[in-house]
Formats: structure tokens, C-alpha cells, sequence
């Protein structure tokens, strides 16, 4: 498995040879990703979300396993579905990592996402363990999700 700057928080002992397609437990650390696709959602109490989904390219444990980023927008344009359309927060973690993976200037309501898709990835992957409130998750329930998009690889 290729990994950059590993730092495991739970151990090889807590993952079984095969990787849960619905709650997908990785090794923290950078993976090489693919963009699959997104959708726009209203997420608590009626916030705009953009959730992107990923496919893990890295040789090894948890090839081929679709892991999400989820990230607040301003707005959402027309109905929310897949591949919905919305305006980024210009100061916001979206419209950062976009422009620091793919090159050049794009204007906040009309990000071209598909553009996500001619290039491998690299994401820092990391462990849920506590929900929204801070409260411990069940070992068995902790499940990885990407924290933010580092690169192109």
C-alpha cells in the first residue's frame, strides 16, 4: 500500500482482510484518490452540502473502496441530486482544494467538478471515531473518510 507520512491511529489487528463497502475502514494516511462523482444535499438544519465521492487507487488494503468529502457551500443552484450544481465559499475548504488541484482561476458558482476526473488524487484519509457531539463510536461502526484534498499525484 502506498502511504506518505503515515501515522496510524488504529492498528493492522483492527481491520479484517476485507473492507466493509458501507463503512470503509482504511490505515490513516495519503492516498491516491479518483474522483467518482458529487451531489448536493441539505444537511442539519437546512445546510448546503456537496458531498464527493472518491475511489481509493492506491495498491493494496482498500483498493478499489469509494470514500467521501463532505463540504458546506453558500448556496445550492436548482435542486439538490447528483451532480447538482452550487456556489462554493470563496474562503471556503471547496473552492481551496479545488483551485489546489486543478489549475487556473474558476468563479465560485460554476466550479467545473468533472475536471476532477483527469487526474489521480492525493488525500489525507482519517479515522471517524467520535460523532458530531464529540460522543466515542463503537469500534466495530468507526469507518474513514477523506479529510482534505492534498495534490495532484
Amino acid at each position: 500500500m502506498r502511504l506518505v507520512n503515515s501515522e496510524k491511529l488504529v492498528t493492522d489487528l483492527d481491520f479484517e482482510t476485507d473492507v466493509d463497502p458501507e463503512l470503509p475502514l482504511l490505515n490513516e494516511g495519503d492516498y491516491e484518490l479518483s474522483y467518482l462523482q458529487h451531489l448536493t444535499t441539505v444537511m442539519f438544519s437546512k445546510k448546503p452540502t456537496v458531498i464527493v465521492d472518491f475511489r481509493v487507487v492506491s495498491i493494496g488494503r482498500g483498493h478499489g473502496c469509494v470514500i467521501s468529502r463532505y463540504y458546506n457551500a453558500e448556496r445550492l443552484i436548482g435542486r439538490p441530486g447528483k451532480g447538482g450544481r452550487f456556489k462554493a465559499k470563496p474562503k471556503g475548504d471547496l473552492y481551496r482544494e479545488f483551485h489546489a488541484v486543478v489549475p487556473g482561476r474558476h468563479r465560485a458558482d460554476r466550479l467545473p467538478m468533472t475536471k476532477l476526473r483527469e487526474a489521480v488524487l492525493v488525500g489525507e484519509v482519517v479515522t471517524v471515531t467520535h460523532d458530531r457531539e464529540q460522543r466515542t463510536i463503537p469500534r466495530h461502526c468507526w469507518y474513514s473518510r477523506v479529510k482534505r484534498l492534498l495534490r495532484r499525484a
